[in-house]
């Protein structure tokens, strides 16, 4: 659901009826009637059906031969005996032994005063005994605008009292609500019939709330309470946990358990909760999610008031917007409105459509019908909106003109409805923009050394033709000459004739527009390099694995980054990952000077992805003073990393080089090349 959204409930609320003995009332007509004579008389004293205008299909029969009909014998569903009987006189009979939502069939039979029966009728129409459904016993809409009275809508007169700075009228849910500050509550006076005892009990309600409670201090918002932990009688506790987490708890003569599930309602949008204690389950339900556990609680006969947005004696303040609070007692499933998702808003540019891509839920209450009915419609927009089928939750929206649409999705249960709204905006037919571009970070590199150049460039692709982007180097300034690897790619290197400050420039053209992004580049002098076996060409003097995992080696093999020979450490152990270590020993700088220190080295693996990470570190005695490091992400070509640093203690200090690669698997570490270390 987008930003801001919320879901819409109709202006109908259904009033199941309350809680009733359940039977069945069966009338006996007595027309036509059946006389008993000598034709349609048999021995025994019933009847000969299809006789004398008497048919099996007469509920009600009179025996004339006999002094008239002494009662009548009630069988359900084919039994072979009487359910019950009533006498001659008597209209109706009541089954009071059916179950809720079953069905059945009756046949009637007459008798007289010496016992004897007519046959059967034929069976009555199958009666269907009604679902049973809980009864609202408090609902209240919170639409007041002014007073000091939250009316109960339900009929039962249950009006609470506003306490504190409530302030009403503010946009709710449905029509408006009540806004809770800390201090603000409504207590509800207790009565008989708000008083659950062992029936089943639903509570639900809509908040929108921008703000957690205060973290960590045990505080909670208590959205609904009847009675504290101290109550006789039991409690019911509905609240919203310090992590945005809602909650239902029910404590009865057996015991209490609450159940916290669902995501962070505190979020700045409307959310349904409800809380139900059915037979032994407790289920809360978070916009149409439910989650549930088991427990007996037993009776719940708290006298406590109820009480909106408090605790029974004051604290855990809810600070939000509170709607449509409903408390229900009685066993069945209560009607839910349908669940509605418009989807996310959008952007769409002329003349595309828009693809909607909606959800709606129910609980396939009422049953008839058991369906859900769906339809887009505009709420506001500038121009027309034409829907690919209206009635489908995932379909398309064309528009006539640009600008900001709404667009609703309403979702109906025939008794319920709930609607949410998407916002599309539609953006004019593309005009060409000029292309984005970005030469990269400033660089400073040592010569010889070439700087590596990563450009980045996007375009809308107009014109079109030719829906191209051309991309382009260029010195814009410096002391000497610039040679471009490949000028026209985006990555590329830059090698420099004299050292210097450069500023190198990328340019993006679309055929009609262009844009450009510089770059400086620092070159530095050739400085003397402080190592003196850099390249591993006669062998690997001066360097070695120690700190390194069991099973790691350096050996120098063909093949290097300039020369002909590089060194290769390798994981050979038995298996296992391993870190791989190659340091300069002994340390290269013996004694640091004043000024910056460079290290680099050329780096390259068999396969890409690992990270190398190279440190120059300086030592007083066996004392680690301080630490510099960089790191790059390994690939199989040659790559300079490079890092910095300025001693702390010149003149007394050591200076130690290293690269590494941790968890490195079984075979290639790296390979290292055109080592340096040099001080400006």
């Amino acid at each position: 659901m987008k930003q801001g959204s919320k879901l819409k409930r109709s202006r109908l609320v259904r009033r199941p009826a309350g809680a009733a003995a359940l039977f069945v009332l069966l009338l006996l007509p007595l027309s036509p009637l059946a006389r008993a004579n000598s034709s349609n008389l048999l021995p025994n004293g019933s009847f000969q059906s299809e006789t004398s205008g008497w048919t099996t299909s007469n509920a009600a029969l009179t025996i004339a031969s006999d002094g008239g009909v002494a009662g009548y014998a009630i069988y359900r569903d084919g039994g072979a005996s009487a359910i019950g009987t009533v006498s001659g006189s008597t209209t109706s009979f009541a089954d009071t032994s059916v179950a809720p939502g079953s069905t059945y069939a009756y046949t009637v039979a007459a008798f007289d005063a010496a016992g004897n029966y007519s046959p059967q009728s034929a069976p009555s129409d199958a009666v269907t005994t009604p679902q049973p459904q809980s009864s609202a016993v408090g609902l209240w809409h919170l639409d007041e605008l002014s007073g000091t009275i939250a009316f109960d809508s339900s009929g039962h007169g249950h009006n609470g009292a506003i306490s504190g700075p409530v302030t009403l009228g503010v946009p709710g849910e449905l029509n408006t609500a009540y806004s809770f500050v800390p201090k603000s509550t409504v207590i509800v006076p207790d009565a008989p019939d708000l008083e659950p005892g062992t029936a089943d009990v639903t509570i639900s309600y809509w908040l929108n709330s921008t703000t957690l409670p205060p973290c960590c201090n045990g505080i909670d918002y208590d959205m609904l309470t009847k009675g504290d932990h101290s109550s006789s009688g039991g409690q019911i506790k509905i609240e919203v946990q310090e992590n945005g987490q809602a909650s239902c708890m029910f404590r009865g003569a057996l015991g209490g358990r609450q159940l916290q599930a669902g995501p962070n309602v505190v979020d700045g949008h409307w959310h349904q909760v409800i809380c139900q204690r059915i037979g032994t389950q407790i289920i809360e339900t978070v916009d149409g999610s439910s989650f549930s556990t088991t427990k007996a609680t037993g009776a719940i006969t708290v006298t406590d008031p109820i009480r909106l947005g408090s605790h029974k004696n004051g604290g855990d303040w809810y600070n939000g917007v509170l709607d449509e609070v409903t408390y229900s007692i009685g066993s069945g499933s209560t009607n839910q409105a349908p669940v509605v998702d418009a989807g996310p808003d959008q952007t769409i540019t002329l003349p595309s459509s828009a693809n909607l891509d909606g959800t709606v839920t129910d609980d396939g209450l009422p049953n008839p019908p058991g369906t859900v009915t769906t339809t887009w419609s505009e709420v506001s927009g500038p121009g027309a909106v034409t829907f690919g089928n209206a009635s489908a939750v995932d379909t398309t929206a064309s528009f006539s003109a640009v600008g900001t649409y709404v667009l609703k999705l309403e979702g109906s249960d025939s008794l319920l409805s709930s609607s949410d709204t998407a916002t599309i905006t539609v953006n004019p037919a593309s005009q060409n923009q000029p292309p984005t571009v970005n030469a990269g970070p400033d660089q400073t590199v040592i010569l010889p050394n070439s700087a590596t150049l990563s450009g980045t460039a996007s375009d809308d692709g107009l014109p079109n033709p030719p829906g191209t982007l051309i991309t382009t180097w260029s010195q814009f300034s410096g002391p000497g000459t610039v040679t471009f690897g490949d000028a026209s790619s985006l990555s590329t290197t830059a090698s420099f004739s004299a050292s210097g400050t450069y500023v190198l420039r990328l340019t993006a053209d679309d055929s009609a527009l262009q844009s450009s992004d510089d770059l400086t580049v620092t070159v530095n002098p050739a400085s003397q390099n402080l190592v003196g076996n850099s390249g591993f060409e006669t062998d690997t003097t001066g360097w070695n694995t120690s700190g390194s995992d069991a099973g790691v080696t350096l050996t120098r093999v063909s093949g290097g980054h300039s020369g002909g020979w590089s060194g290769l450490v390798a994981n050979g152990g038995s298996g296992t990952a391993a870190t791989c270590k190659m340091q300069d020993v002994p340390n290269w700088v013996t004694t640091t000077s004043a000024g910056t220190y460079t290290g680099s080295m050329w780096v390259r693996a068999d396969s890409p992805g690992a990270t190398l990470t190279i440190k120059l570190r300086e030592y007083n005695g066996s004392a680690l003073v301080a630490v510099k490091t960089a790191s790059i992400k390994l690939t199989t070509s040659w790559q300079m990393v490079s890092v910095s640093y300025v001693p702390a203690m010149p003149g007394t200090t050591t200076l130690d080089f290293l690269g590494l690669v941790s968890n490195a698997p079984v075979g290639t570490c790296f390979y290292a090349d055109d080592i340096s270390i040099v001080v400006s």
